[in-house]
């Protein structure tokens, strides 16, 4: 087990460095993210399906293909998160995977067309959403989603853990290697 009062804690990444590096490490599920990386991430990830729903619409091709790369970038910097605080990552892949036969489901029953149409046939609209195939994966998706946003929640382990070395806590005796040089 690290000793705590080996390590030091490097500072905050910003919001531009933080968005740089996922950035960088696109398909990358090996490795640690810190809090920040991920956090600044999400709002960024936020901001811009925002904006490209506003302008696209959120059923053009242009948002659909913009949402499926976010969606990966997303995938990978939220497997590198949860390996930073020594969590298994299956929970992110299992969430994707159940959201993805969500979307599917919702798109081939047109539920979406059910709901936007001017007098609504709220049976269809139900019977769609109490199907078994909804119900569980819709479940499992949010389940999912929930233990990621709470394992995210959770401090770097100080020290190299069993996915890398951590991108927040460096060793004290290389902090003072390096101011000496």
């Amino acid at each position: 087990m690290n000793n705590s009062m080996n390590y030091v804690a490097t500072p905050r990444l910003g919001f531009s460095e933080a968005v740089k590096r996922v950035l960088n490490n696109l398909t990358n599920v090996n490795g640690r993210a810190r809090r920040s990386e991920y956090w600044w991430f999400v709002l960024a990830t936020t901001i811009v399906n925002g904006i490209f729903c506003s302008i696209f619409g959120s059923t053009s091709i242009i948002y659909a293909v913009v949402s499926i790369l976010v969606s990966l970038c997303t995938v990978a910097v939220g497997v590198r998160r949860l390996h930073d605080s020594g969590h298994n990552a299956i929970w992110v892949y299992i969430g994707f995977v159940s959201s993805i036969i969500v979307l599917v489901y919702i798109h081939a029953t047109g539920f979406f067309e059910l709901t936007n149409t001017l007098n609504p046939n709220p049976e269809k609209i139900f019977e769609t959403l109490s199907s078994p195939v909804y119900a569980v994966s819709a479940s499992v998706s949010f389940i999912c989603g929930l233990v990621v946003f709470i394992f995210s929640l959770f401090d770097s382990n100080m020290g190299p853990n069993k996915y890398g070395d951590s991108p927040k806590y460096i060793p004290a005796d290389s902090q003072d290697q390096t101011a000496s040089l």
